[in-house]
């Protein structure tokens, strides 16, 4: 029945350049815009990549517009001859260009500030379809486009931003996602936060989550995995901005119910955030001798320790042999390695025991537990007490050493 039509808005993303079409480079504007749209309720049902080619973009274009109420365009918008987006949206409109003076003037200012004369060819940045609006590009010089459009009876709303991801992100915050909002929230109020968890897989998280991840539930909850970080996406679309936080707080109180203490934190932290917030509060510090992640651990809690307060240092080694050497210690049948490089971490980079937690990371060896695969042994030395495992180091290759630092983060957390 025509009741039962979905009428909710739907997206598609056009990424264009030759370089996507030929491999030469990864699209990860589609993704992270698809990520964004979905906080505000608004599904893409199409991915599209075409190459720097007039006629092909222009029925990419028309085809997005007849199934897609928001299309959303990375790339195309340079100064040179292959950089057809205003061209293309402007015949697809029967419109001429337009010379946008303000415009013309910020690409005037940005190369002045470069210390260089602008090309006459940036011109055309300058340039707009009769009837769109400008998009500001506070730090490159490609405005986007903003274009309404009308054809066969289908509206449909055009929205070009230029490839380059930290441009296109910054244009995207300050001005797509409240002009969005605004368009088809009709009067909504739309608030969003994003659960992070550690030590459970996509579908172990989504099972032990089986009444929440549905299409039809509000808030709406999503989950994506990320170097091995499951985040759960709650959004919720009220009249106000007090309902929207009150439904957000019910479902973030189930996740939590269920996940325990898989959940590590909220929105933009990261698991080396919360740890080191654990070991301020706490007042320790951490010191590591590492001989299997190329320093990994080390470098992402310096960088979350800003002020310098819990980073007691780090030795880094080819492998636990050279380790050994180095330390001038020989294997403790009443210990293992793995212990002695955490005390030596305590010993020689740290403060008095009580206020140093000291870890030891040896290379990886087969472990017959775990089917001869290779582990990761590790210890935590935290006052009197020791704390070992071994991490298996499964997963793809590419995310081994991730997966690893992430699981003695979590560690990290006693």
């Amino acid at each position: 029945m025509a009741d039962d039509i979905d009428h909710s808005p739907c997206a598609e993303i056009i990424s264009i350049g030759d370089e996507m079409t030929s491999g030469a480079r990864l699209d990860t504007n589609s993704q992270w815009i698809t990520q964004r749209l979905s906080l505000l309720g608004i599904p893409t049902h199409f991915h599209t990549t075409v190459g720097d080619d007039l006629t092909r973009k222009l029925s990419v274009f028309e085809i997005a517009t007849q199934r897609a109420d928001i299309v959303v365009i990375t790339g195309g918008l340079g100064p040179t001859a292959d950089d057809l987006t205003r061209q293309v949206i402007a015949q697809l409109a029967n419109v001429p260009l337009k010379l946008h003076q303000p415009s013309l003037d910020h690409i005037h200012a940005r190369f002045e500030s470069f210390g260089r004369e602008m090309p006459e060819n940036n011109i055309i940045q300058a340039q707009f379809p009769l009837g769109s609006r400008p998009i500001p590009n506070p730090h490159g010089t490609a405005p986007g486009i903003d274009m309404p459009l009308n054809r066969h009876g289908k509206t449909s709303r055009l929205i070009a931003l230029p490839g380059v991801p930290a441009e296109m992100k910054q244009m995207f915050d300050e001005y797509v996602q409240q002009q969005l909002e605004n368009q088809f929230s009709a009067g909504k109020v739309i608030r969003h936060r994003t659960i992070h968890s550690f030590g459970q897989g996509e579908s172990a998280i989504e099972a032990m989550l089986p009444d929440l991840i549905q299409r039809d539930r509000e808030p709406r909850v999503g989950i994506t995995a990320s170097q091995a970080t499951i985040s759960l996406r709650i959004v919720s679309t009220e009249s106000t901005e007090q309902q929207c936080w009150s439904k957000i707080a019910e479902t973030e109180s189930i996740i939590r119910e269920k996940l325990g203490k898989l959940v590590f934190g909220v929105d933009g932290q990261q698991l080396q955030d919360v740890v080191v917030e654990f070991f301020r509060e706490k007042k320790l510090m951490l010191a590591i001798v590492d001989c299997a992640l190329h320093g990994l651990l080390a470098r992402s809690f310096r960088i979350a320790d800003k002020d310098d307060e819990c980073f007691a240092g780090a030795m880094q080694f080819a492998n636990t042999q050279q380790a050994l050497d180095w330390i001038d210690r020989e294997p403790d049948s009443q210990k293992s390695i793995a212990v002695l490089l955490a005390e030596h971490a305590r010993e020689k980079l740290g403060r008095p025991l009580s206020e140093c937690v000291g870890v030891g990371i040896c290379s990886p060896v087969p472990c017959p537990e775990f089917d001869n695969r290779n582990v990761v042994p590790v210890a935590i030395a935290v006052g009197k007490t020791v704390i070992e495992k071994n991490f298996a180091m499964i997963g793809h290759p590419s995310i081994q050493e991730e997966r690893t630092m992430k699981q003695i983060l979590n560690c990290l957390r006693f």
